[in-house]
């Protein structure tokens, strides 16, 4: 009854039919859903008018039609890819000529299933194409399918509509751009579509950013909230495959994709930063000794985003907001408790702020040594002990061991007076010298052009 009061005007062929789709569809036979929706769509093109029926006939369709195309296994018999294109096109054609035609009113442009249509579109040149198949007989230029996606997008973006509901063809775009990075095909294309796609769908980034006004085109789109379910599919595509290791060519996500990570974790329903372990791991550090703990429970929330506080805490060090820098790696370990790079993380936090103190005249060196070395040294020795260490990361620690045993000897120095004091100090410093040279020759050997920095090293700290 439902289906039939849509239809009125629409032969009964079309009406059984409809009924036959609504029905395969339900029991998820797509394959002939497929078909029948392929048949109905080449039918009802001539009957096409842009009305209350058609559109509600066209919504149904349509949405069969990309759902069944995409759960399908390509095959060339199953349907008349070629017609289907050619009757796709003429959808689109009909709706912008009757669309824009001064005479005619619409109520509400989401009324209409354009954006469907325009994912079909892509649909089936991205399949035949995979294929290897000719498009010859599809569509009169030769379009590749990362091209076909960006004049969809472009051609939807022209007349202010890319997000018509709720962005379901921003989400579609996103979507393929994740399958062409997994299939590493398209990089530079599928990011500059991808960020477009962004950009109308949550308005990110914002007009603060340089890279919106020199990379992205303003759509006038309607852009949605922020969600975790469209937060997961951009950090998807935007995550590395490898999280960056910070002594071998540092690589970092970019401030854009920062700033959408920081929002992402605002929706967790969770703060991190507030939790037991949280206050626990940091208090370790103060402390001076690392105690075995567990990591958090999963929360469903975040396990989609595992590497999230990784990634803005290797961020914050490159850009030198080590104390903030400190409190995202803590959070890592908080959800990632076996993620032993965290540690060699904190450890160059606090490495550098050390050595920041130690350059500025007026800081209390003895404060430095005693209270925040401590913690790098700690840092540097848990990962050490605990995964093979690269002669990189041997050396920085090594070269810090040795920078503070200097300024052992300059607070010696300070305190020429107190001979016990003088005594105490220069047990530290040979500790610290001994230490350096255990440390470096702990590094994986190096390969043979840096070999002599190694002995280099050695004969220094040995002076």
């Amino acid at each position: 009854g439902g289906v039939s009061s849509q239809t009125a005007g629409i032969p009964i062929r079309h009406k059984n039919l409809l009924i036959l789709l609504e029905s395969l569809r339900k029991l998820s036979m797509m394959e002939n859903c497929l078909k029948c929706a392929e048949i109905l769509l080449h039918e009802l093109v001539p009957f096409l008018r842009f009305t209350d029926t058609c559109k509600s006939l066209l919504t149904k369709i349509l949405k069969s039609l990309s759902a069944s195309m995409l759960e399908c296994d390509f095959q060339a018999e199953i349907i008349n890819y070629g017609r289907a294109m050619s009757n796709i096109v003429k959808v689109i054609i009909k709706f912008f000529e009757t669309f824009y035609k001064e005479e005619t009113v619409h109520a509400s442009l989401s009324d209409y299933p354009i954006e469907r249509a325009f994912m079909i579109y892509h649909i089936i040149i991205d399949k035949c194409v995979l294929e290897g198949l000719s498009e010859a007989d599809l569509v009169s230029t030769n379009v590749a399918r990362i091209q076909s996606l960006a004049m969809c997008h472009d051609l939807l973006g022209e007349h202010n509509i890319c997000s018509l509901n709720n962005g379901i063809f921003l989400s579609y775009i996103i979507d393929r751009c994740n399958k062409y990075k997994v299939a590493n095909i398209f990089i530079e294309d599928a990011t500059d579509l991808m960020e477009q796609a962004v950009f109308c769908y949550i308005g990110h980034p914002g007009p603060g950013s340089k890279r919106s006004k020199k990379n992205r085109i303003e759509h006038g789109a309607s852009h949605s909230r922020l969600t975790l379910e469209i937060a997961q599919k951009v950090y998807k595509f935007y995550c590395p495959a490898e999280m960056f290791n910070p002594m071998e060519n540092p690589k970092h996500v970019s401030s854009d994709t920062f700033e959408l990570m920081v929002q992402t974790v605002q929706l967790f329903e969770q703060d991190v930063s507030k939790t037991d372990l949280f206050v626990m791991i940091k208090l370790s550090m103060e402390q001076g000794k690392i105690a075995p703990f567990q990591g958090l429970e999963e929360a469903t929330e975040r396990k989609n985003f595992k590497d999230i506080f990784y990634l803005c805490g290797d961020y914050l060090w490159k850009y030198g907001e080590f104390l903030k820098a400190i409190d995202w790696f803590t959070c890592d370990l908080c959800v990632n408790p076996d993620r032993i790079q965290s540690w060699l993380c904190l450890g160059l936090c606090w490495l550098s702020i050390a050595e920041d103190r130690f350059n500025h005249a007026k800081s209390d060196l003895k404060i430095v040594i005693e209270s925040i070395a401590p913690k790098a040294v700690l840092c540097f020795d848990h990962f050490m002990g605990n995964s093979p260490t690269s002669f990189d990361v041997a050396s920085e620690y090594s070269i810090f061991l040795y920078t503070i045993a200097s300024v052992y000897n300059q607070v010696a120095g300070a305190l020429a007076d107190n001979a016990a004091v003088i005594q105490e100090i220069d047990l530290k410093r040979l500790t610290l010298i001994t230490k350096a040279k255990e440390v470096l020759l702990k590094g994986i050997e190096p390969t043979k052009p840096a070999s002599w920095k190694k002995k280099f090293m050695l004969g220094k700290i040995s002076e």
